[in-house]
């Protein structure tokens, strides 16, 4: 497993967003009171494949995801991942 932290905000949530518009469907979502203020947190799956997803308002966000899932997102959203 891998783990990218210290996302920015609107990188965090444009990435989820274009992961949807692939095909990435949303499995599991926080629904407790601070959602979206204090914290966040969802899964992203598709296929045999999932992406979770957390956020807070100190560090920012945070995806955990497999190591092939990983050089993606590296790819493409520039991203430093390491091992979770």
């Amino acid at each position: 497993m891998q783990k990218a932290s210290d996302i920015k905000t609107e990188l965090w949530n444009t990435i989820i967003a274009d992961l949807q518009k692939t095909g990435w469907a949303i499995t599991s979502k926080y629904n407790g009171f601070d959602a979206g203020i204090d914290y966040d947190a969802l899964t992203l799956a598709k296929d045999d494949w999932k992406i979770e997803f957390v956020w807070d308002n100190w560090s920012e966000g945070e995806i955990i995801c497999s190591d092939e899932i990983s050089v993606l997102l590296q790819n493409n959203y520039s991203l430093i991942f390491k091992s979770y």
